[in-house]
């Protein structure tokens, strides 16, 4: 150590108060919610049974129920739209169909990138934009199931004159669901639980929403005989 002493001689080092120049660029969060779903669409289409499946699923469900309510009591005149007494069955049927594919197509959402985002954690993403562009693909979604579903029962049924009516009651439930997949998806970490929680979410919003049992046969307890009880306004 003295040799090296007598015979080095170390340069004196001088304070950097400038911070380094970055080498990682992180995007405003309105770039980060293209990226983040330009990711998530591609991953999407990779998986052709996933595609397959939710673009199946609303024009088979309309077809099943359309064709099952297609009624009428004179097989010489035939269909008549007038004489179906199974339209508001098949409306009230269509309310079901919306949540149940709402919360399907994003049950799992968040769940599936949970180790993604955990990786990511360390790169300060905006969360916020995570959470838009996942709204925004899932919204995309419902819109095409649903438009499916009604031009498809629409036509089986002639129904005429309220399919833009008609698709935003069914849109806006399918939006309503996709909020409450993506709630459950963030808020567990199983897919079997979330897959057992939509049955308990879908059946209270069956026997609450005056259809299956009236409002005024309701437990007095939760309901009244002059107004439709707080819970049945909840239920979309």
């Amino acid at each position: 150590n003295e040799h090296f002493g007598f015979r080095s001689e170390l340069p004196e080092v001088k304070h950097v108060k400038n911070q380094p120049k970055a080498t990682l660029d992180i995007p405003n969060w309105l770039r980060q919610i293209r990226i983040f779903a330009h990711r998530d669409i591609l991953t999407k289409l990779s998986n052709s049974q996933y595609m397959v499946i939710n673009l199946l699923e609303a024009p088979l469900l309309a077809i099943i129920l359309a064709y099952i309510v297609r009624y009428y009591p004179n097989e010489d005149l035939g269909y008549q739209f007038a004489k179906n007494i199974n339209i508001p069955v098949f409306f009230f049927m269509s309310v079901i169909v919306a949540l149940f594919m709402g919360l399907t197509v994003s049950a799992e959402e968040i769940i599936r990138d949970r180790i993604i985002r955990k990786r990511e954690k360390f790169l300060h993403l905006s969360k916020l934009s995570y959470l838009l562009s996942k709204m925004g693909i899932m919204f995309g979604f419902s819109a095409v199931q649903t438009v499916f579903f009604i031009i498809i029962g629409d036509y089986i049924l002639e129904i005429d004159g309220m399919h833009w009516t008609y698709w935003l009651i069914l849109f806006s439930v399918s939006c309503f669901a996709n909020m409450l997949g993506l709630n459950i998806s963030s808020a567990f970490n199983s897919v079997i639980t979330i897959y057992i929680l939509i049955p308990l979410l879908i059946i209270p919003q069956l026997v609450l929403s005056g259809v299956v049992v009236r409002f005024d046969n309701l437990n007095p307890h939760i309901s009244t005989v002059r107004h439709v009880p707080l819970l049945g306004d909840l239920m979309a």
